[in-house]
């Protein structure tokens, strides 16, 4: 099977298995309205109220981009309006904002918004065969990987109605990866690889701006795997990409600092993320602290107290706040933080033990994952292995400290099935040559 028919055979089996659980959703889920928490104008454990003209939703990023059509302003992503934001990366409610102006905040701009997502996990997945060969490897690899991630939503909900852009991010990490790969294996240095290189980086620490931990060590990779370019000329391009990064993320930077006061890497939220996770009654998913009545105790997404102290002191005050109770608490309870994070790493990896489906089958995904990176890593194939493994290594250290949600694997997903597939692969391979080996003895 050709590359092409593959890939559009993935995107089908993709959307066609998400759209169906999105027929199934209920109204409030379809468009992600909160569903226990406080509105703005009602009182405390009532729905949020859907009406034409706004919502309350149970995304911080919606309800930026709610202020945004129609205020025009990155303001007001908590359970009362508390001025102006960097509580999440500007371009995802940036772009559903548009969604919002173009068709009101009903069902249309719900089936417009779940859809983009939707449509962009197929593009994901169907890339996969591309990017193997890009890479080097069998496209097959991508194929198998592709194939399996289409037929089962690996990470529930948040590959149907919840999530934001994390197939935009994984999708410009993986292409960024496919890049460095040729930069490293090319036997002359173009400029043009250098400024894609920049430019991608400054989209997508504007999409996820934890993506910055994998970064430097992909350009380590480039400095050490270009053996073949000159060191001074390998320095001046990784200093030109570097200048065009900076460049991509001065504009959001100065925004920043004069909305909010304060220099800052895109967003601010890190010390309440943190404070959130670490606490007296803090669990280690987003969903239990929600089950439990921590995160609505501490989080102005649903705390109103919260969401006035965010006013009157300020969204990065009140987050400096959180960062020095959180540091405080950590000091003071090492052993709670050890099974906090352990159970934080075994989450990140299989997911809660609670959803016994999916656990399983992110477990199993994760296992074939490291194992293709060893397989990649016997067959020679050790550059692939390298830039899979700095993302599997550094990208999930940072959610490893705050609570557990599985929309943060979706951005790095492709560095597990691709290895993953990979290993596949190699076992149908090893397989079919046995089986041949088996009818015709060597002599």
């Amino acid at each position: 099977m050709s590359c092409l028919r593959c890939a559009v055979g993935i995107f089908l089996l993709t959307i066609s298995v998400r759209g169906f659980l999105l027929s199934r959703t209920s109204s409030l889920d379809f468009l992600y309205v909160w569903r226990s928490f406080s509105p703005r104008s009602a009182s405390a454990g009532a729905e949020a109220p859907q009406t034409e003209a706004s919502f309350l939703s149970g995304d911080e990023g919606i309800n930026v981009a709610i202020s945004l059509s129609q205020t025009k302003k990155f303001a007001d992503p908590f359970i009362q309006p508390t001025g102006p934001t960097a509580h999440v990366p500007p371009l995802f409610p940036l772009v559903t904002s548009y969604v919002f102006r173009m068709a009101g905040y009903g069902n249309a701009a719900a089936a417009v918004r779940n859809g983009l997502n939707i449509l962009g996990l197929g593009l994901l997945y169907a890339s996969f065969p591309f990017a193997a060969r890009a890479l080097g490897v069998a496209a097959a690899s991508g194929g198998i990987a592709g194939i399996l991630a289409a037929i089962f939503p690996a990470f529930r909900s948040s590959e149907v109605f919840r999530g934001r852009d994390e197939w935009a991010a994984a999708l410009v990490l993986l292409w960024l990866t496919a890049l460095t790969y040729k930069m490293c294996t090319r036997a002359e240095a173009r400029f043009v690889d250098t400024v894609v290189f920049g430019l991608g980086w400054g989209l997508l620490l504007h999409i996820q701006p934890s993506m910055v931990a994998v970064l430097p060590v992909h350009g380590l990779i480039l400095l050490v795997y270009r053996a073949r370019i000159p060191m001074k000329q390998r320095l001046s391009q990784g200093m030109v990409a570097a200048s065009i990064v900076l460049l991509v993320l001065l504009p959001w930077t100065i925004r920043n600092y004069f909305a909010l006061g304060a220099w800052m890497f895109v967003r601010d939220n890190f010390g309440l993320e943190l404070r959130v996770s670490h606490g007296d009654g803090a669990q280690p998913s987003q969903a239990a602290n929600g089950r439990t009545g921590w995160l609505c105790a501490i989080h102005p997404t649903c705390s109103v107290a919260a969401a006035n102290e965010v006013r009157r002191v300020g969204e990065v005050s009140f987050n400096r706040q959180r960062l020095h109770e959180a540091l405080a608490w950590i000091s003071g309870h090492p052993g709670r933080v050890s099974i906090l994070t352990l159970a934080r790493v075994s989450a990140f990896w299989a997911d809660l033990p609670s959803n016994w489906s999916t656990f399983a089958v992110r477990l199993l995904w994760s296992l074939l994952g490291w194992l293709g990176l060893i397989r990649m890593w016997k067959a020679e194939y050790r550059l692939q292995a390298w830039l899979f493994g700095s993302v599997l290594v550094f990208y999930p250290l940072i959610y490893y400290a705050v609570q557990y949600s599985n929309r943060y694997v979706i951005a790095i997903c492709f560095a597990i099935f691709l290895p993953a597939g990979f290993a596949l692969h190699q076992m149908y391979l090893d397989l079919r040559s046995n089986a041949k080996g088996a009818f015709w003895p060597r002599t």
